[in-house]
């Protein structure tokens, strides 16, 4: 339990890391989107014991329900980052590429949110001194993940001729700097 209590912090804050590349810079940040990808399959992998059992219909209930279609919308929209940030690694990237690599990571940090908070109770254990520290690096966490995700889709301008860029950074608003 605790190994998979130290992934999920370290996948959280790996996340918010990521969703700023200002912070991190291009290659440090697809770099660590391979390490997330990879912590991410050893999460799956501690956790298939509730995969399979959930297959095999031994868990039933609406939040199991629920939890199974955001855990799916979860995995959908992380393969979706996952190849839209290998395809954004190219020089010569497609815009709607760029935005739906953007927008995804917007998305996967609410529905992280939420998968959180239905683990409450499994994370926290009832243990004050948790609870707080849980509580507070998830709302830092999401707070920062959100500000660096819409400050990228704010910074972003649209090419006017173009559907493509020259380089795989995003291209600053006129009047602001590079």
């Amino acid at each position: 339990m605790k190994t998979k209590l130290f992934l999920d912090v370290i996948l959280l804050l790996l996340f918010a890391v990521m969703c700023n590349t200002d912070v991190t810079g291009t290659l440090p940040h697809q770099v660590l989107g391979l390490v997330y990808t990879a912590l991410l399959a050893i999460h799956l992998i501690l956790n298939r014991k509730w995969v399979v059992a959930f297959f095999k219909g031994k868990l039933r209930g609406r939040k199991t329900r629920f939890s199974a279609i955001l855990n799916t919308l979860l995995f959908i929209d992380f393969s979706v980052i996952l190849v839209t940030g290998i395809w954004f690694s190219d020089d010569n990237v497609p815009t709607p590429v760029i935005l739906t690599h953007i927008i995804c990571s917007i998305i996967a940090a609410f529905f992280i949110l939420i998968h959180v908070l239905l683990h409450w109770k499994v994370i926290t254990k009832n243990k004050k001194p948790v609870k707080v520290a849980v509580c507070f690096m998830l709302v830092a966490t999401m707070s920062y993940s959100l500000f660096g995700g819409i400050q990228g889709v704010l910074h972003y301008e649209l090419p006017k001729d173009n559907t493509r860029i020259e380089d795989s950074k995003h291209q600053p608003k006129n009047g602001e700097r590079k």
